[in-house]
C-alpha cells in the first residue's frame, strides 16, 4: 500500500493551477522496484551496525528502567508502560510501547531492537520520497523544479546519509524515528486536504487525518508539535494560501496569524517561565541564556556535518563543547547568529524565484526550533537532524536544478550515482564501526580526545573485555584509560569514579589524590546529570559485597557535594541511603530525607525512604505511620509502591 501511495504521488504532474492528474498507468511496477531499491540500499548500509550494543541514553531509558520490560500479556503490565513518564514530561508512551513489544518477543537482545529501528527508518524513507515528489510537483507549477526522479534521490540521500547512523542504530532514538514518520504522514494528509480544497472537493476528513497523525506523533516525541510550522512553510512557499479557482484564502491566512499569536503568547507567558525555573537546570553547567547563545554555532556545525559528511566529524559525544555567556565572547557567537539571520532573510527573498531553496533552509531551521530553544537539554546531538536533513537536501537538489539546467542526462546520472555511492560507502563504514562495541568506543575517543564520555567509554569496554580480572592485560589498560580520562579537566569526574570502583572491586583502595580530584571537579559547579550518575555509581559500589570502597572518603564526598548543592533533593536521597545502610546512622538519614521531601513534597519515593529511615530509628507511633502511608498512597499515582505499602503495613501489625 505504501508503494501504491508512492506511485500515486510520484507520477502526479502539474497542469493548471494546483490541480493534479496522473500519467497513464503502466509505470507502477517500476515505482515499486524503485521503492524496493530504496529499502534495499538502506538495509545493506545499516546491516553491519545491527550487531552493536546499547549506548549512552539507552542505559537509563532502557537497561536501568524496568517499567517497559513486559513478559506477559497481563493488561496491567502494558498499561504501566503507557503511564510511565520517565522519558520526558509526557512520557513518550507509544515509543515505550514499541520497546515493550520488542522485549516481550526477544527480551533484551539489542539486535532485534536495532532491526526494528531500521524497518521504521525504511518506511520513513518511502514517505520522504512521496512527500518530496508532491512538494516538487507543487513547485513545478510556478517554474523549474526538481523532477520526480530527484524526489527519489532526495529520499535515498536522506536514508543513507552518515549522520543518520546515530539515530537508526541508537536504540532509544526510535522515539525520533517514529515521531518523524507520523509527522511525514501528517504533512502528506495536509497536502491532500489542501489539494482537495483547491479542487472544490470535501477535505475535512484529510484535515482530521493530519491532526490525528500529529497526536500520534506526540506519543512518540514532542518534536511533532512543529507540524503547524512545517505546514505554514508549505503555504508560504508553495501553496500560497490558494483557494478554489486561484483565489486567496483570507481565512486561512488569519488562522495561521492567530496560531502564530497564540504560539508566541504561550511561549512568552508559559514556556519561557516554565523552563527558566526548571529544576533540570541544576544538572547543567550552563543556564538558559548560555544555551540560547551557543545554539547558532551548533546549528552551523550541523549544517557542516550534513554538507560535508566526514565521519571524523560525527562525534556522537559533545560534552567537550564550551557554552558562551556573552554574544561577542567569543566573536564567532555573534558571527554565527548573524549568518543564521542572513540565511533566514535569503530564504524569504527566494520565495518567488526559487521557493524550494528557501523552503528547505527554513525547514531545517524550524526542525531545531524545539531542541535549540529554552528546554534544558544537552547542547548538541546528531540525531536532532533526523527531520531537518530532508530540508537541506531539498535545498541542495533545488539549487542543482538551477545550476544544471544545461547539463546532459549522462552528467546528471554520473553525479547522482557518485554522490549516492559516496554516502553509501561512508554510512557502511560507520555501520561497521557501530557494529563492534570496542571498535566504536575507540573510534569515538579518537575522534574527540577532549570528551570525557568517549574516553571513559573505552575504559569501560576494556574492563568488560578483561572480565574484571586484574591479572588480565586489558584490565591494566582499562585502569590506565581511567587515569587518562581523569586528566581531562572539564566534564564529570568519570575517570576518577571508574578508577575508584575498579580498584575497590579487586579489594584495593584508590589513592587519596584520586578522591581529591573527584571532589574538586564536583565542586566546580552545580552537579550535572553525569556528576549525579557518578555519585550513584559510587553509592552502588559501597552497597555491594566485595566492593572495598573507602567509606570515609565517600562520606566526605557526600558531605562536600551536599553542602555545595543545597537545592538537590536527589543528592540528599543518595546520601541518606549511604547513611542508613553503610553508616548505620538513621538520624542523619532522617534529616537528609526530611530536607529532600521539603524540596519535592509530591515525591512518593522520598516519602517511602523517609518512612523506612524513621522506622529504623525506632519510630513506632501507629497513628502517624498510618497517616504517612496514606500520604504515600496519595502521591503514588501509578501504584509503583503498592507492594512496599503492603509490606510496611504488614510489618506494623502485632504478631499473633
Amino acid at each position: 500500500s505504501l508503494a501504491h501511495a508512492a506511485w500515486r504521488h510520484f507520477r502526479c504532474v502539474p497542469t493548471t493551477g494546483l490541480r493534479m492528474k496522473l500519467t497513464p498507468a503502466g509505470s507502477n511496477i517500476r515505482t515499486i522496484l524503485f521503492a524496493l531499491c530504496l529499502v534495499a540500499i538502506s538495509v545493506v548500509a545499516y546491516w553491519p551496525g545491527l550487531s552493536g550494543n546499547f549506548i549512552f541514553d539507552d542505559l537509563p531509558n532502557l537497561i536501568q528502567a524496568d517499567h517497559w520490560k513486559v513478559t506477559t500479556l497481563a493488561w496491567a503490565e502494558w498499561t504501566a508502560v503507557l503511564s510511565d513518564g520517565r522519558s520526558s514530561e509526557i512520557g513518550r508512551p507509544l515509543a515505550m510501547l514499541t520497546f515493550a513489544v520488542n522485549h516481550y518477543f526477544t527480551g533484551m537482545d539489542p539486535w532485534p531492537m536495532k532491526a526494528t529501528n531500521l524497518v521504521f527508518h525504511c518506511i520513513n524513507s518511502i514517505l520522504v520520497w512521496v512527500l518530496c515528489a508532491r512538494l516538487f510537483s507543487l513547485a513545478g507549477v510556478r517554474g523549474p523544479a526538481p523532477g520526480p526522479h530527484a524526489a527519489l534521490l532526495v529520499a535515498a540521500a536522506w536514508a543513507i546519509h552518515p549522520i543518520q547512523i546515530s539515530t537508526v542504530l541508537y536504540i532509544v532514538q526510535r522515539m525520533e524515528i517514529l515521531s518523524h514518520g507520523f509527522v511525514l504522514i501528517a504533512l502528506l494528509a495536509y497536502l491532500q486536504a489542501r489539494g482537495r480544497q483547491i479542487a472544490g472537493r470535501p477535505s475535512l476528513a484529510w484535515f482530521g487525518a493530519s491532526a490525528a497523525s500529529v497526536a500520534i506523533a506526540l506519543g512518540f516525541k514532542e518534536t511533532a508539535i512543529l507540524v503547524p510550522a512545517y505546514t505554514f512553510l508549505t503555504e508560504l512557499f508553495l501553496l500560497r494560501f490558494q483557494g478554489r479557482s486561484g483565489s486567496s484564502l483570507v481565512w486561512l491566512k488569519r488562522a495561521y496569524l492567530l496560531l502564530f499569536i497564540a504560539g508566541i503568547s504561550v511561549y512568552a507567558l508559559w514556556v519561557v517561565p516554565h523552563y527558566a525555573g526548571s529544576p533540570a537546570w541544576q544538572f547543567r553547567d550552563y543556564d538558559l541564556w548560555d544555551r540560547l547563545l551557543t545554539q547558532p554555532p551548533i546549528l552551523l556545525m550541523y549544517l557542516g556535518q550534513i554538507l560535508v559528511p566526514n565521519p571524523e566529524k560525527l562525534l556522537f559525544f559533545y560534552d567537550h563543547l564550551a557554552h558562551s555567556q556573552r554574544i561577542f565572547s567569543p566573536i564567532w557567537i555573534a558571527g554565527s547568529s548573524l549568518l543564521i539571520i542572513v540565511l533566514i532573510a535569503m530564504s524569504l527573498g527566494l520565495n518567488r524565484r526559487q521557493p524550494l531553496i528557501g523552503f528547505g533552509i527554513l525547514f531545517f531551521l524550524f526542525s531545531h526550533a524545539l531542541t535549540s530553544n529554552v528546554v534544558p537539554l544537552e547542547l548538541a546531538f546528531e540525531h536532532r537532524n533526523y527531520s531537518g536533513l530532508m530540508g537541506v537536501l531539498i535545498s541542495i537538489f533545488a539549487l542543482l536544478t538551477v545550476i544544471g539546467r544545461s547539463w546532459e542526462k549522462k552528467t546528471k546520472l554520473l553525479l547522482a550515482g557518485t554522490g549516492l555511492s559516496f554516502l553509501f560507502a561512508l554510512t557502511l563504514l560507520q555501520a561497521l564501526t557501530w557494529g563492534d562495541r570496542l571498535n566504536l568506543a575507540m573510534t569515538l575517543a579518537a575522534r574527540n580526545p577532549d570528551s570525557a564520555r568517549a574516553s571513559y567509554g573505552i575504559a569501560v569496554e576494556l574492563q568488560i573485555a578483561s572480565g574484571g580480572d586484574p591479572q588480565h592485560p586489558l584490565w591494566s589498560l582499562a585502569l590506565k584509560q581511567m587515569q587518562d580520562t581523569s586528566a581531562i579537566d572539564h566534564g564529570a569526574p568519570l575517570g576518577e569514579q571508574g578508577e575508584i570502583i575498579m580498584l575497590a572491586q579487586v579489594g584495593r583502595m584508590a589513592p587519596a589524590g584520586t578522591w581529591d580530584r573527584l571532589r574538586a571537579k564536583l565542586g566546580k559547579r552545580t552537579l550535572s546529570a553525569d556528576d549525579t550518575s557518578v555519585m550513584h555509581a559510587l553509592l552502588n559500589c559501597s552497597l555491594k559485597p566485595g566492593c572495598a570502597i573507602d567509606e570515609d572518603q565517600l562520606k566526605q564526598t557526600f558531605l562536600d557535594t551536599t553542602t555545595a548543592n543545597p537545592a538537590s533533593a536527589e543528592l540528599r536521597v543518595l546520601f541518606a541511603t549511604f547513611a542508613l545502610r553503610r553508616m548505620q546512622d538513621s538520624d542523619l538519614a532522617t534529616t537528609l530525607l526530611t530536607e529532600a521531601l521539603s524540596m519535592e513534597p509530591d515525591n512518593a519515593a522520598i516519602r517511602v525512604a523517609l518512612l523506612r529511615a524513621r522506622l529504623a530509628a525506632g519510630w513506632r507511633d501507629g497513628g502517624e505511620i498510618e497517616a504517612e502511608l496514606r500520604e504515600i498512597r496519595k502521591h503514588d499515582k501509578e501504584g509503583q509502591f503498592d507492594s512496599v505499602i503492603l509490606e510496611l503495613t504488614d510489618s506494623l501489625r502485632p504478631s499473633e
